[in-house]
């Protein structure tokens, strides 16, 4: 999805700013439909808060939101199903110390680093693009031979 976007940004396709409640809409369901298949339901809603003109603040705020509602929607299908086991606590426990560490360098940096200018925006999806191969490739060597 972010190289798709990335294609359509580099061809000079991407719309700066849209209207509407259909986008948000469109943008909700991608990113729900994405996220059951795959578990990745983020982009669809980052690309629709890029499009809104928003400051970074706000927009900062909003994904928060949406990550914490459907991250904690995840988690009660996961309790709900059962799958919250001493053995995915204890992962858990694992993978969110650098998590944490992470996100408190994140928010240190907020006002430090970024830029508005168009020409960046290249940049910054190749840099998501760079985060989720490293993802990838860490849940890959994590997951248990079989």
């Amino acid at each position: 999805m972010l190289v798709v976007a990335f294609v359509v940004e580099a061809s000079g396709l991407y719309p700066r700013k849209v209207r509407g409640r259909h986008w948000g809409l469109g943008a909700g369901v991608l990113s729900g439909v994405i996220g059951g298949a795959v578990g990745l339901p983020g982009p669809p809603v980052v690309l629709y808060a890029a499009m809104q003109g928003w400051s970074a603040r706000a927009i900062k705020a909003n994904l928060q939101a949406f990550f914490v509602v459907n991250q904690g929607a995840i988690l009660a299908g996961y309790w709900w199903a059962g799958l919250l086991t001493r053995e995915v606590w204890s992962l858990t426990v694992g993978f969110a110390l650098p998590a944490v560490a992470g996100a408190a360098a994140g928010a240190l940096l907020f006002e430090r680093v970024g830029c508005s200018c168009a020409a960046d925006r290249g940049a910054d999806y190749l840099d998501c693009v760079a985060f989720h191969c490293s993802m990838l490739f860490s849940i890959w060597r994590a997951w248990p031979s079989r």
